[in-house]
């Protein structure tokens, strides 16, 4: 079930957020870098998880921990999808790969099928400075959450 959500991510009452992130350790534009802001040791396992690992070999992985805000004391499990090989701010260019997003959004459902956990993702995963396709990705979304798992896909 996909419920839309007006406001920022982080204000979610979900218990898993996901989103993308990159193959190269680099967590340093959107949705990305405000987690690293307000919860550092989901940078730091995130981090962790990319080193002494070929980069092409992340593709399509997740990365799971769990942490609370240092100020809020509110918490996530958050999913690290390896959803791009790289990075970076060039116009035009689509770092997306659907196929290692769609993997990723797949672990993502199965776990909080078989947990009974809601998943909160931003409007546009993939799409802002991953290049993506939004009709693309939101199809996607759509049809693995096209059962009783709680998806809330919130626009900032």
């Amino acid at each position: 079930m996909i419920i839309y959500r007006n406001g920022n991510i982080l204000s979610s009452n979900t218990d898993i957020l996901a989103h993308q992130v990159n193959c190269q350790g680099v967590m340093g534009g959107g949705l990305a870098k405000e987690i690293r802001t307000w919860f550092p040791w989901c940078y730091f396992a995130y981090k962790n998880f990319c080193e002494d690992k070929p980069p092409y070999d992340l593709l399509g992985k997740v990365c799971w921990t769990e942490e609370r805000c240092r100020t809020t004391g509110e918490g996530f499990i958050f999913a690290n999808i390896f959803g791009q090989l790289n990075y970076g701010r060039t116009p035009g260019t689509k770092y997306t790969s659907y196929a290692a997003l769609e993997g990723g959004l797949q672990e993502v459902h199965k776990y909080a099928k078989a947990t009974a956990y809601s998943v909160s993702m931003p409007h546009g995963i993939g799409c802002g400075l991953g290049g993506g396709d939004w009709k693309v990705v939101s199809d996607m979304i759509e049809r693995i959450f096209d059962d009783e798992v709680v998806c809330e896909i919130w626009r900032l």
